[in-house]
Protein backbone atom coordinates (compact mmCIF):
# COMPACT_ATOMS: atom_id res chain seq x y z
CA UNK A 1 0.00 0.00 0.00
CA UNK A 2 2.87 2.37 0.69
CA UNK A 3 4.11 2.08 -2.91
CA UNK A 4 0.60 2.80 -4.20
CA UNK A 5 0.24 5.96 -2.14
CA UNK A 6 3.81 7.25 -2.18
CA UNK A 7 4.34 10.08 -4.66
CA UNK A 8 7.98 10.90 -3.92
CA UNK A 9 9.80 7.55 -4.01
CA UNK A 10 11.77 7.31 -7.26
CA UNK A 11 13.97 4.26 -6.66
CA UNK A 12 13.22 0.93 -4.99
CA UNK A 13 15.90 -1.73 -4.58
CA UNK A 14 14.96 -4.89 -2.69
CA UNK A 15 17.75 -6.96 -4.25
CA UNK A 16 19.15 -9.78 -2.17
CA UNK A 17 16.03 -10.20 -0.05
CA UNK A 18 14.37 -13.61 -0.15
CA UNK A 19 10.86 -12.54 -1.08
CA UNK A 20 9.55 -15.86 -2.36
CA UNK A 21 8.40 -17.16 -5.72
CA UNK A 22 5.70 -14.60 -6.49
CA UNK A 23 5.16 -12.64 -3.28
CA UNK A 24 7.00 -9.53 -4.43
CA UNK A 25 5.24 -9.51 -7.79
CA UNK A 26 1.80 -9.88 -6.20
CA UNK A 27 2.56 -7.00 -3.84
CA UNK A 28 4.30 -4.54 -6.15
CA UNK A 29 2.37 -5.27 -9.37
CA UNK A 30 -0.91 -3.64 -8.35
CA UNK A 31 0.96 -0.76 -6.71
CA UNK A 32 2.77 0.06 -9.96
CA UNK A 33 -0.58 0.76 -11.59
CA UNK A 34 -1.17 3.79 -9.37
CA UNK A 35 2.34 4.93 -8.43
CA UNK A 36 3.41 7.81 -10.66
CA UNK A 37 6.86 8.54 -9.19
CA UNK A 38 8.81 5.26 -9.20
CA UNK A 39 11.44 5.31 -11.95
CA UNK A 40 13.81 2.51 -10.91
CA UNK A 41 12.80 -0.95 -9.68
CA UNK A 42 15.47 -3.49 -8.75
CA UNK A 43 14.73 -6.93 -7.36
CA UNK A 44 17.83 -8.90 -8.27
CA UNK A 45 18.42 -12.20 -6.43
CA UNK A 46 15.23 -12.22 -4.41
CA UNK A 47 13.93 -15.68 -5.29
CA UNK A 48 11.27 -14.62 -7.78
CA UNK A 49 10.13 -16.95 -10.53
CA UNK A 50 6.68 -15.53 -11.24
CA UNK A 51 6.71 -11.82 -12.01
CA UNK A 52 3.54 -11.77 -14.10
CA UNK A 53 1.83 -9.12 -11.93
CA UNK A 54 4.78 -6.77 -12.42
CA UNK A 55 4.78 -7.37 -16.17
CA UNK A 56 1.05 -6.72 -16.41
CA UNK A 57 1.43 -3.41 -14.58
CA UNK A 58 4.40 -2.30 -16.70
CA UNK A 59 2.48 -2.84 -19.93
CA UNK A 60 -0.03 -0.20 -18.90
CA UNK A 61 0.69 3.29 -20.11
CA UNK A 62 0.56 4.64 -16.55
CA UNK A 63 3.89 3.02 -15.61
CA UNK A 64 6.78 5.42 -15.01
CA UNK A 65 9.48 2.73 -14.69
CA UNK A 66 12.60 3.58 -16.69
CA UNK A 67 15.03 1.09 -15.11
CA UNK A 68 14.21 -2.53 -14.26
CA UNK A 69 16.59 -5.14 -12.82
CA UNK A 70 15.22 -8.65 -12.34
CA UNK A 71 18.56 -10.40 -12.76
CA UNK A 72 19.53 -13.57 -10.91
CA UNK A 73 15.96 -14.76 -10.49
CA UNK A 74 14.38 -17.79 -12.14
CA UNK A 75 11.77 -15.82 -14.04
CA UNK A 76 11.82 -17.93 -17.22
CA UNK A 77 9.58 -17.66 -20.26
CA UNK A 78 6.74 -15.83 -18.50
CA UNK A 79 9.01 -12.88 -17.85
CA UNK A 80 10.38 -13.10 -21.39
CA UNK A 81 6.88 -12.83 -22.82
CA UNK A 82 6.00 -10.05 -20.38
CA UNK A 83 9.15 -8.16 -21.31
CA UNK A 84 8.30 -8.57 -24.97
CA UNK A 85 4.87 -7.05 -24.33
CA UNK A 86 6.42 -4.17 -22.38
CA UNK A 87 8.86 -3.37 -25.19
CA UNK A 88 6.03 -3.31 -27.72
CA UNK A 89 4.31 -0.59 -25.73
CA UNK A 90 7.41 1.61 -25.46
Amino acid sequence: MMISDNNTLERLDVSGNNLGNDYFSRCIGPALRTNQSLKSLKFSSCGSNDVSAICEALVEETSTIEELDASNNHVGAVFGQGLSNILRVI
